[in-house]
C-alpha cells in the first residue's frame, strides 16, 4: 500500500479569489511553506501562476469543525 504525502486539490475558486485573481493565476492556501515553494516552483516549470493566499490560524479551526 502506498500513503500520500501530500494532496493537491485544483477546483473552482470561491467569486473572491476569481475576482482577485481571474484565469491569470490559481490560488493556494497551505501550512505547509517548504510544500508550497515546492509547488510554486513547480507550477513554473509548467508555465502556470500560483499565488498564496493567507493562512490564518481562525481559517483552520473553521475548516476542522466542517470535517
Amino acid at each position: 500500500m502506498q500513503w500520500t504525502l501530500q494532496l493537491i486539490d485544483v477546483a473552482t475558486l470561491t467569486g473572491a479569489v476569481v475576482s482577485a485573481l481571474g484565469d491569470i493565476a490559481t490560488g493556494s492556501v497551505t501550512k505547509d511553506g517548504t510544500f508550497l515553494q515546492e509547488l510554486i516552483t513547480s507550477s513554473r516549470r509548467a508555465g502556470e501562476k500560483i499565488w498564496p493566499l493567507p493562512s490564518y490560524p481562525e481559517f483552520w479551526y473553521k475548516l476542522k469543525r466542517l470535517l
